[in-house]
């Protein structure tokens, strides 16, 4: 399966590298390899993560609290629509579900 992620998931994560690297040097770095390992968990069972909202489903990054939205566009191509703090506002990411 393929990993596509859209310009604005894309900014997501660069805003959350940069604020890492700022906290502590080499954090960003963590944060990546988190990212990754979800990536490859969804890759390899991309419904097993929950539902939220018609066809988006929400997969947790392990050490972070961040989460990651995405759906499937066929069968092998996962479509990632955000990955933001979890404690963000939902609309924030729910706007992107119809662009």
């Amino acid at each position: 399966m393929k990993v596509l992620y859209r310009v604005e998931a894309a900014g997501d994560l660069e805003e959350a590298r940069g604020w890492y690297e700022n906290q502590r040097p080499g954090l960003a770095a963590l944060f990546s390899h988190a990212l990754l390992a979800v990536e490859g968990l969804i890759k390899l069972m991309p419904e097993a993560f929950p539902l939220v909202a018609g066809d988006v489903r929400r997969a947790l990054l392990p050490k972070f609290p961040y989460v990651m939205y995405y759906r499937l566009r066929d069968s092998d191509t996962i479509e990632v629509l955000a990955c933001l703090h979890n404690r963000r506002d939902p609309r924030r990411w729910r706007s992107r579900i119809d662009t």
